[in-house]
C-alpha cells in the first residue's frame, strides 16, 4: 500500500482513500494481490467452505459435526437463512394479525361512541326536528361529525407515525 493512500491512523485502525483496492470476493484474477503478514502456520482457521460431491456426502459430513461437546460446528447457510426467514415471516403474520385485531377493536369502540353520542343528544335531535330540520340535514350534521372525528384520528396517527419514523431508533436506544 502506498503511504500516500493512508488518510488517518488510529490505535488499531487505518483509514485509506479510494485508491486502495477493496475486494468483496476472492477470484483467480485477484488472488495474487492478497498477501499475509506473519507466519501462516500460526493463523487460526475461522471457517471452511465445504462443497460436497453429492447429497449423501453432505449428510455424512454433517453427521460428523453434530456433537454438542465440540467447539467446532457445521452450519448449512441455506438452512440457517430459511429458518431465519421463517421466523421473520411468522413474526410478520403475528404483527398483521395483531394490527387487524386492533383495527376491529378501534372500529367497535368508535361505533359505540357514535351510537352513545346520538342517544345522549336525542333531545337536541328532537329540537332540530321541531324547528324544521329535515332528516337529510340531521344526517348531514351527524355525518360531518363522524368525518371530522375520523379525519382528526388519521391526522393524529400520521403525526405520531412521522415522529416514530424520525426518532424511533433513537427512542429504542435510549430505552
Amino acid at each position: 500500500t502506498d503511504t500516500r493512500s493512508v488518510i488517518e491512523k488510529y490505535e488499531k485502525n487505518i483509514v485509506v482513500n479510494a485508491s486502495v483496492l477493496s475486494y468483496t470476493e476472492i477470484t483467480p484474477d485477484n488472488l495474487d494481490s492478497f498477501h499475509f503478514h506473519g507466519n501462516p502456520n500460526e493463523f487460526p482457521v475461522d471457517a471452511v467452505i465445504v462443497v460436497p460431491n453429492d447429497k449423501k456426502s453432505g449428510i455424512l459430513l454433517r453427521g460428523r459435526y453434530q456433537e454438542t461437546e465440540s467447539s467446532i460446528q457445521m452450519i448449512v447457510p441455506l438452512t440457517v437463512i430459511n429458518d431465519l426467514l421463517n421466523t421473520v415471516f411468522v413474526v410478520r403474520d403475528y404483527v398483521i394479525l395483531a394490527g387487524a385485531g386492533v383495527a376491529i377493536a378501534a372500529f367497535c369502540v368508535m361505533s359505540l361512541v357514535f351510537v352513545l353520542s346520538v342517544r345522549m343528544r336525542k333531545r337536541e335531535i328532537e329540537t332540530i326536528k321541531k324547528i324544521g330540520g329535515t332528516k337529510q340535514r340531521l344526517k348531514g350534521i351527524l355525518s360531518t361529525e363522524i368525518i371530522l372525528v375520523i379525519l382528526s384520528g388519521v391526522f393524529l396517527a400520521a403525526i405520531l407515525t412521522s415522529i416514530v419514523s424520525l426518532f424511533g431508533e433513537l427512542l429504542i436506544k435510549i430505552i
